[in-house]
């Protein structure tokens, strides 16, 4: 955990179920500091604020930004669209409350990896859906997201299939629990976006694929429909890495084998949003 941070606090926003639980990490100094709104991985069944912390306050580190992490909603207990709709609320919330966390609500931006990259993605689709764009979200980050997991066609599900770290049974396994509700349309774009009919309008995406990684084709599939309809989009396909480890900090600390270190990943994403609220 990096040791550099101003203040790490709970706060809540008001769902439409109730309390969603939020974590806010603050860097050092005055402010006002661009907002990240993140979400966790976990297949929209595991993980939390405790599980990810690592990920939200290197964030804030790196990057030199407030994170808002988001508790949401997870299945089976709660289905789609329970943690879509916890998500919407976190991202109101930290717009109308970024000066009370020495944010700027003109530069906030969504990011997550593998479920909670969908869930920018989401994010950035519901904002333009109530004409909130392109006010709201000035930028998105998601990695390894899943944006099609209805298909099961693309050559890295051929090739990864049987992965040991994420395969298509446990893609399979996630998708039971997350559309395990009344609203189970897997071609609902609020469940993967891959199913957009318009993909016009969105923020300016930096989007991290891994190579080794069932997601990777459908996730730069999303970005070429991005770019097809001029949204301005860097893709980064991480080379030898699978699903999300280009963020573990415990594998790549640059001292092993590889030499990377995961620290560069998360100064990639910064350096890409200071342009992205700089420039565009």
């Amino acid at each position: 955990m990096p040791t550099d941070l101003g203040k790490v606090y709970d706060m809540s926003a008001e769902g439409s179920r109730g309390p969603v639980p939020l974590k806010v990490y603050e860097p050092q100094g005055s402010g006002a500091f661009p907002i990240i709104v993140y979400f966790h991985g976990g297949g929209w069944v595991l993980g939390g604020n405790v599980s990810h912390r690592a990920v939200a306050a290197t964030l804030a580190s790196e990057c030199k930004t407030v994170v808002v992490a988001v508790d949401y909603a997870l299945a089976p207990e709660h289905p789609f669209p329970a943690g879509v709709e916890d998500s919407w609320a976190a991202v109101q919330w930290a717009a109308q409350n970024a000066e009370s966390m020495k944010g700027d609500a003109n530069r906030l931006a969504v990011c997550g990896e593998s479920a909670g990259g969908t869930m920018c993605l989401v994010m950035s689709m519901l904002a333009k859906q109530h004409g909130q764009q392109p006010s709201l979200i000035k930028a998105q980050v998601p990695l390894c997201p899943a944006t099609d997991l209805f298909s099961f066609n693309s050559p890295s599900y051929e090739e990864f299939a049987d992965d040991e770290f994420e395969g298509k049974d446990d893609i399979l396994w996630f998708d039971k629990h997350y559309l395990s509700g009344p609203k189970n349309n897997p071609k609902d774009p609020l469940v993967f976006p891959l199913f957009a009919k318009d993909f016009s309008g969105l923020p300016p995406s930096l989007i991290i694929t891994a190579e080794v990684d069932v997601l990777r084709d459908e996730a730069e599939q999303y970005a070429e429909k991005l770019e097809e309809n001029g949204t301005y989009v860097e893709l980064v396909r991480m080379k030898g890495h699978c699903h999300n480890s280009m963020l573990r900090l415990d594998l790549f600390d640059g001292t092993g084998e590889s030499g990377y270190d995961a620290r560069t990943t998360y100064r990639n994403i910064g350096a890409f949003l200071h342009k992205a609220f700089r420039t565009m």
